[in-house]
């Protein structure tokens, strides 16, 4: 793990926070890991995904977290299909409970006060990026297609239109995902990560047999300076969920048998 990056216990709910975020107001953040929750077996212990399990255990989940974090308690959950598409929520989005996307999104933005934006991961890279200029944020789900399709950027972009945000004034978190030491592929990842951008090609280190490793905190890395943000404003955990399942769930390590982590940031 980085220096920009710390796990906090509050409450017994493991955590883990960007300083970075912390230093220019925004300290209702968080990558949520397996420890604080009530889940049981190959669950255990903070699963936040509504379909794997009975509702009363997610719901509190999630108030764990919630307490642990001071989030206010209305959310707008995504509905990930790997794309590059970014919802903009506002106010008419603030139920007092969970509003789940009526459509296809891997991201949120928003400038809206008390609004906490969810999304999930178990293996792909969590993104919160926050302008403490415009008092607005986003919160994205960038799995290797989202990546190859630039979601990031859009974030950016959509940031930009909506509120004026200036790209320079964003700071980024990019929270645990599995690592280039773990993430072996094959070619037709390669293939389909560099069809659009071939210099993308950097990020995979070639292996024997048609694999390749792909470093996706590179890639995600690179996405967001070409969106305009300062290299010192990006910071990466280097946490890799696979080397760490005992902590973070991780989808290639248990073979699909897992909950699902959450990313969540709260003007």
């Amino acid at each position: 793990m980085t220096d920009s990056f710390y796990f906090d216990n509050t409450n017994g709910v493991k955590t883990l926070r960007c300083r970075a975020l912390d230093e220019i107001g925004f300290k209702k953040h968080c990558f949520t890991t397996r420890a604080g929750g009530v889940s049981r077996g190959y669950l255990s212990e903070t699963n936040l995904s509504f379909s794997r399990e009975a509702r009363e255990n997610v719901l509190e989940n999630y108030r764990r977290v919630f307490e642990a974090a001071g989030f206010s308690g209305s959310a707008v959950l995504s509905n990930q299909e790997h794309t590059d598409i970014v919802l903009t929520v506002d106010g008419t989005h603030k139920t007092g409970g969970f509003w789940t996307a009526d459509r296809a999104a891997d991201g949120f933005v928003t400038n809206e006060r008390g609004l906490c934006l969810v999304i999930f991961v178990a293996d792909c890279v969590p993104v919160i990026i926050a302008d403490p200029q415009k008092k607005a944020a986003a919160c994205v789900h960038s799995g290797w297609r989202g990546t190859a399709l630039g979601i990031t950027a859009a974030a950016v972009r959509k940031l930009m239109q909506n509120y004026g945000c200036d790209p320079r004034d964003m700071t980024a978190a990019v929270g645990p995902c599995i690592g280039a030491c773990c993430y072996e592929v094959g070619q037709d990842v390669f293939d389909g990560f560099t069809a659009r951008d071939l210099s993308l090609s950097r990020f995979f280190e070639k292996k024997t047999g048609g694999k390749y490793m792909l470093d996706l905190n590179g890639a995600n890395r690179a996405v967001l300076e070409s969106a305009g943000l300062l290299p010192e404003n990006i910071h990466l955990s280097c946490e890799c969920t696979y080397c760490n399942s005992d902590i973070y769930y991780s989808h290639r390590a248990t073979n699909g048998k897992r909950g699902n982590m959450a990313a969540m940031v709260e003007i």
